[in-house]
């Protein structure tokens, strides 16, 4: 049974051979490689050419978003099934192998598994089904859209990405599976999430409120509460990468607009800052540590 791998790549030059070998590691080798190089400004393109005898290559000769090059890649495959890794994150080795067995023979439209972090946390949900709500609260978890593994019949259902998303791509396109389907958990640690950098300000704003419109619907049909939580959320996001980016004015909006829609949002949160400071820290001992 083939299994398109599909993988967009912008600006990824200096990650793409660990992505790459990954997949060729895979236990798993009936597999179609499909690269898609999102008009990338740096080094990839020479990367990418070291691989041709290996892989499908697109180049898109204008940058058009991780949403576009997923639909670009698979316009070219021809998998039963697809799969999508972000070329700064690496696969295990079993995980087309054990992505296919966790859906094969069920009723589910797509499948996600669990990731380590770069500090050995694990990251994922345990949710399955339909948990669209438990989604738009930030309850439950599906890490990125290199956890999951869907079958090429549901991707078709559902029109493939929404190329309109420059951010939160992979909440749209879980929660539009959810819509026609189910989807399953894996609770396997299959792939290795790689942190890159935060987004810009202005493109985050644009893609909250993108998110917001085109589920507004769901997101009115919750509680007072819950409907609150979400936008909450949303403002709390913002405001960790106003402070992030040195944009004091827009901090100040967006904090207290999360204090005044519930200022309780912050408490999940804790646990991703101390992640963030134990990494922190770490790297910063190892910038310490003499040479020998």
């Amino acid at each position: 049974m083939l299994i398109s791998v599909i993988i967009p790549a912008y600006n990824n030059a200096s990650n793409l051979d660990k992505t790459l070998a990954s997949v060729y590691q895979q236990t798993y080798n009936n597999l179609e490689i499909i690269v898609v190089n999102d008009c990338s400004s740096d080094n990839t393109t020479a990367v990418i050419e070291k691989h041709f005898d290996a892989i499908k290559y697109i180049n898109l000769p204008e940058n058009k978003g991780g949403s576009a090059a997923r639909n670009a890649g698979f316009a070219e495959s021809s998998g039963e099934y697809l799969a999508f890794l972000d070329a700064d994150d690496m696969w295990k080795p079993t995980f087309i192998e054990d992505q296919l067995s966790a859906i094969e023979g069920t009723s589910f439209s797509a499948v996600y598994c669990h990731a380590e972090d770069e500090i050995g946390n694990v990251l994922g949900g345990t949710d399955q089904g339909v948990f669209i709500k438990e989604l738009l609260l930030g309850t439950a978890d599906i890490v990125s859209t290199s956890a999951l593994f869907i079958r090429r019949k549901s991707f078709v259902e559902i029109g493939g990405f929404d190329p309109a998303f420059q951010r939160h791509q992979d909440l749209e396109f879980v929660i539009c599976i959810m819509k026609k389907g189910i989807i399953g958990v894996n609770p396997k640690v299959l792939f290795y999430k790689i942190n890159s950098a935060s987004p810009v300000y202005v493109k985050a704003l644009l893609g909250i409120n993108l998110f917001w419109s085109k589920f507004n619907e769901d997101i009115n049909s919750l509680s007072t509460f819950d409907r609150k939580w979400v936008y909450a959320k949303g403002k709390l996001r913002l405001s960790e990468l106003a402070i992030n980016q040195g944009l004091w004015v827009e901090l100040v909006k967006n904090t207290l607009s999360f204090i005044f829609l519930n200022p309780f949002v912050i408490i999940p949160r804790l646990r991703r800052y101390i992640r963030k400071a134990l990494a922190y820290f770490r790297k910063d001992n190892n910038r310490r540590m003499p040479s020998k």
